[in-house]
């Protein structure tokens, strides 16, 4: 349990996969075979009328947990090294030093049998444990699971004074934030938050040689801080755009009131320069009746070639929401009614490529 709770603190892979989950299994497995193994070979320890007494294969099932719990202790205490929150980083040092008191454990039983002190130096760092994950709790925003304002003012009382580099602050706020609350209600605005929060920490990864510092300094407004050189602070800059489109996403799917199912989700995400939003409706998937659905290409010579377009916003590239919606409405209705034979959207080659696969195959164009 505490390998695994270790392996999540410092964000590792040892559960992402089928196959590392297996390979981790088999020293926890040896484990507890051992344990099992003991209710009849007698071979860990033994409880008899004089007390407890270990046996031949205690110290070996000691120096296998030691030697597993010291590698993921070296792990935390390596992500420690570039964590920039004190109480963060005094977290993952506090959980790091299970092993040594299984070491001063082991040790002290040198001393003599009776006692279960392995036992209870356990239940103590577990206690410990206990109480610093309840102390990093508090400075946490429950929401968006950042920090909180309260622990962003000590968070920078602390760096003005200790800090080797240079700090940046980054302060920003979520555009149109009332307008999802006062449309959609406060639901769809906490799941905004939630997803620029996620967004942001995509955003501060394990690239950066310092772990930038997010905390939600209020409503809708996020703060950054990072302590490093001008040129990372500038890649942080530049991802703001992973945020936006995560944000416009969630605009999309609330304005044409669809969700996105994630049926063709897997080429969501970041690589290098490229940032691809999550998915809004799989191609999949598609609700009407069937006799309205209708194929793109023209049905005969001398019809009339309409375009039916939106507004759109000062960008002059997003759609204005009731005009696309509105365009939405009128296909619809002229396909209901039978006034519209064939209907296509354009593509990365607008209207010319659009009227082009219209014509080709069909012996008309």
């Amino acid at each position: 349990a505490w390998c695994g709770y270790a392996d999540t603190e410092c964000r590792g892979t040892l559960f992402t996969t089928r196959k590392r989950v297996i390979i981790s299994t088999i020293p926890f497995g040896l484990m507890v075979l051992l344990v099992i193994s003991n209710l009849w070979t007698h071979s860990l320890f033994t409880i008899n009328e004089s007390g407890y007494v270990r046996g031949k294969l205690f110290q070996l099932e000691m120096g296998l947990l030691v030697a597993i719990t010291t590698v993921f202790s070296v792990k935390l205490l390596s992500h420690a090294r570039s964590e920039t929150d004190p109480i963060k980083r005094g977290h993952l040092k506090l959980v790091s030093s299970f092993p040594l008191c299984l070491v001063i454990a082991w040790l002290l039983t040198r001393a003599g049998e009776s006692f279960p002190i392995i036992s209870v130096t356990i239940t103590i760092e577990l206690l410990c444990l206990y109480m610093g994950t309840s102390t990093q709790q508090i400075s946490l925003d429950k929401l968006t699971q950042v920090n909180n304002r309260q622990n962003l003012l000590s968070f920078l009382e602390y760096k003005c004074v200790n800090h080797s580099e240079k700090l940046f602050l980054f302060m920003m706020d979520l555009d149109y934030f009332k307008t999802i609350n006062d449309t959609y209600g406060h639901l769809e605005g906490d799941d905004a938050l939630i997803r620029a929060s996620k967004a942001l920490k995509m955003s501060c990864g394990d690239h950066f040689r310092r772990r930038p510092y997010i905390a939600r300094y209020g409503g809708d407004e996020f703060i950054v801080v990072i302590e490093s050189t001008k040129q990372e602070a500038d890649q942080l800059h530049s991802d703001r755009n992973k945020i936006s489109k995560s944000i416009g996403a969630l605009m999309a799917q609330v304005d044409l009131g669809i969700g996105a199912i994630g049926g063709k989700d897997s080429m969501s995400g970041s690589f290098e320069d490229l940032d691809v939003p999550p998915t809004l409706v799989s191609f999949a998937v598609g609700i009407g009746h069937v006799d309205d659905a209708l194929s793109p290409e023209f049905k005969g010579v001398g019809h009339r070639v309409v375009c039916i377009h939106p507004y759109y916003e000062r960008d002059g590239l997003t759609p204005e929401k009731d005009g696309l919606l509105k365009a939405f409405d009128l296909v619809e209705k002229l396909a209901s009614e039978g006034k519209a034979l064939a209907v296509a959207t354009p593509g990365y080659g607008c209207d010319a490529e659009m009227l082009f696969k219209m014509c080709v195959g069909n012996g008309i164009g």
